[in-house]
């Protein structure tokens, strides 16, 4: 949720005036940040497809499967969201080029994925979940993307999941003293294309 709701505020500020999402499911989160722009196209596995024609109308769907397959949309976007997908995948090498394939000198991309060492400890390196190829901490992670080419710009903890106002004001009032993992257990990274690429 607070992914989305971050790259609403980009968007904003950028004056972007297109979006892709890239592995966005059935496209939910899209939808309740950027119901309002018109060209908003979504990736996903065939399966999402349906689901997403009810839920996102005004998007475009496209089938992909980001875990190996050369795919090309013969496009650039502004603004690229790889929300919580990197960590599923055996081959990110195949989706960070599919990523930088689409992007322009000015686009920037916002991927994130649990941050490892927030969610279980430096020392724990198994994932409960097994749905998860790997997880990654803040600097294994920064140093990945930029060994493949993109320039992190920024990297950020936020909440795993959609906090309520209550529990978010509790938060800020203790200025996030408690690092729990419901707080700041999700990386984001904001990057761009290097310069000399």
């Amino acid at each position: 949720y607070d992914v989305y709701r971050f790259a609403r505020k980009i968007f904003i500020k950028h004056k972007f005036s297109n979006i892709l999402d890239i592995g966005s499911g059935p496209g939910t989160k899209i939808d309740m940040f950027f119901n309002d722009i018109e060209n908003v196209h979504l990736i996903d596995q065939p399966s999402a497809k349906k689901i997403a024609a009810k839920i996102c109308p005004h998007a475009t769907f496209h089938e992909f499967n980001l875990d190996g397959k050369k795919n090309n949309l013969e496009r650039k976007f502004d603004l690229l969201i790889n929300a919580d997908v990197i960590e599923h995948l055996h081959n990110p090498d195949a989706m960070i080029e599919f990523i930088e394939g689409h992007m322009h000198e000015k686009s920037l991309v916002i991927i994130s994925t649990p941050d490892r060492d927030i969610r279980r400890g430096k020392f724990n390196n198994q994932s409960p979940n097994p749905a998860h190829v790997r997880e990654w901490n803040k600097k294994e992670l920064k140093s990945y993307l930029e060994s493949k080419g993109l320039d992190v710009i920024e990297q950020i903890n936020l909440p795993i999941s959609k906090i309520n106002s209550v529990k978010h004001n509790f938060a800020k009032l203790l200025g996030f003293a408690f690092r729990m993992s419901e707080w700041q257990g999700c990386q984001m990274v904001i990057a761009k294309m290097k310069s000399n690429k």
